[in-house]
């Protein structure tokens, strides 16, 4: 069942940022006095429609294109911007480059990308591996003109998380280091490649002054005291899923069986627009990394 690619938006969420997209993907637009970035790039589908914005677009070059993490929905449409703006650096984690060296994930990373598109009822760009062109590290800074990019480590939800925090701006773009929020508001957690890493950066993001948490789906949180308690509420539901699944855990051995337990012990995991396999994936991703807990 096809349904309409959501309109697009576009508003300043600060002085020298924008926010783009949908609540399918939002990626954030930077510009300082002598440079621009965006941060992530959405689907694959999405990507000719960001080359349509750039291309329109008033200020300094845009020079960079940075990377929260590898996944289908953060990446998909950077083979579009490239394309485009030959000159493009490419920023991210170097372990997304191993991700985009392997067959078997571009081939997960393309499948995904196909279904989502068809999703939408449009035809699917190719995705295809491209290079990295800065391997970002913590505390590395950006320097647009007046406008700095500092890099945020902040793995867990995979191991190549990055988050970035703007200034002036006081605006942190963390991926899905902080979570996802539900239609409901509620915080989906999101540590699929190790839960510890994944709590550690959360406490860590909770220490920015942020004035606004730029989150990759559904909303983003806007005023410091509204931040301030969704890391709060991510942090709590990260605790209970985590109980809930060891709890579904020692009563059956089944990963299957214990799945079945957790989305019946918290049914609103599931009210997401999320494909259903890409949210099976992570789910079946979550419960391996807490079994990795127990039997540490």
């Amino acid at each position: 069942m096809t349904r309409p690619l959501p309109e697009l938006s576009r508003r300043s969420i600060g002085p020298n940022v924008e926010v783009w997209g949908s609540p399918e993907a939002w990626v954030y637009w930077v510009q300082g006095t002598d440079a621009s970035l965006l941060i992530d790039a959405g689907y694959t589908v999405h990507g000719p429609l960001w080359v349509q914005w750039i291309q329109t677009s008033q200020g300094p070059p845009f020079t960079f294109h940075l990377l929260t993490h590898s996944h289908y929905d953060h990446l998909g449409g950077t083979p579009a911007l490239l394309e485009a703006f030959q000159d493009l650096q490419i920023g991210a984690h170097p372990r997304v480059a191993r991700v985009l060296a392997s067959q078997r994930a571009v081939a997960l990373i393309q499948k995904l990308s196909r279904e989502a598109a068809e999703t939408y009822g449009l035809p699917a760009p190719p995705f295809q591996p491209f290079p990295l062109h800065l391997h970002l590290k913590e505390g590395e800074q950006l320097d647009l003109g007046g406008v700095t990019v500092e890099v945020l480590e902040t793995p867990g939800h995979t191991r190549d998380s990055l988050s970035f925090w703007i200034l002036p701006d006081h605006i942190l773009v963390v991926g899905e280091a902080a979570g996802v929020p539900n239609r409901e508001g509620r915080v989906r957690p999101q540590f699929l490649a190790d839960y510890k890493m994944y709590r550690n950066s959360l406490e860590r993001l909770r220490a920015f002054p942020a004035r606004v948490l730029g989150l990759p789906h559904r909303t983003l949180i806007e005023g410091e005291t509204s931040v301030r308690r969704y890391l709060q509420s991510s942090v709590l539901a990260t605790e209970e899923l985590r109980a809930v699944m060891e709890e579904a855990l020692e009563t059956t051995p089944d990963e299957a069986q214990a799945l079945e337990r957790v989305l019946e012990r918290m049914p609103w995991l599931t009210r997401t627009q999320q494909p259903r396999e890409a949210f099976m994936l992570n789910l079946r991703a979550m419960i391996r990394a807490v079994q990795r807990l127990r039997t540490a």
